[in-house]
């Protein structure tokens, strides 16, 4: 859950409970988008990258790699899911997927890849902006989802009316 990497982040020094806590309230609840959203905010994506690296989640995939993708490992995993997950498949290996993703330690994110590529998946991380740039290339005309700042400000309003039930009255009891 995006909340237990924050609070991992924090721990490291990467990020304040302040900036973790604005970032969590406007940001869907997975740790692509959260990761997203402090890049977005202006936290050092070499700090989140040097974060995943630290934690076993290398080799760091550089533009060049990201370039190289194999279309074969591309096409196995549907546009929407990719550019949902910030996660761009590499290359396939012996041992299964390899996919670039902002957030590398996110289950959730992990087991859909897994489950939509009918293969294990095996995580390594790239840099926000340069895996954004990436999946915009290969998977061209795909709509990508808003960044927080091109998000509506304020949640949709529901309107909301009095039902009148069978034997009871709508009025307020007074």
């Amino acid at each position: 859950m995006a909340e237990d990497l924050g609070g991992r982040l924090v721990q490291a020094g990467l990020v304040t409970h302040a900036q973790l806590a604005e970032v969590l309230g406007a940001a869907p609840p997975h740790e692509g988008a959260l990761v997203r959203g402090l890049a977005d905010a202006g936290l050092s994506e070499d700090g989140l990258v040097g974060f995943f690296v630290a934690s076993g989640f290398g080799p760091l995939m550089e533009p060049a790699d990201l370039a190289a993708a194999d279309p074969e490992a591309v096409a196995r995993v549907p546009p929407s899911v990719a550019m949902q997950l910030l996660a761009l498949p590499i290359r396939s290996s012996v041992a299964g997927l390899v996919v670039a993703m902002a957030a590398p330690t996110d289950a959730h994110a992990l087991g859909e890849l897994a489950r939509v590529a009918r293969s294990d998946v095996l995580a390594t991380v790239a840099r926000v902006g340069d895996l954004i740039e990436a999946l915009e290339r290969a998977y061209p005309g795909t709509p990508r989802f808003a960044a927080p700042e091109e998000r509506e400000s304020e949640p949709p309003v529901l309107e909301l009316t009095n039902v009148r039930k069978k034997g009871r009255s709508a009025a307020p009891e007074g």
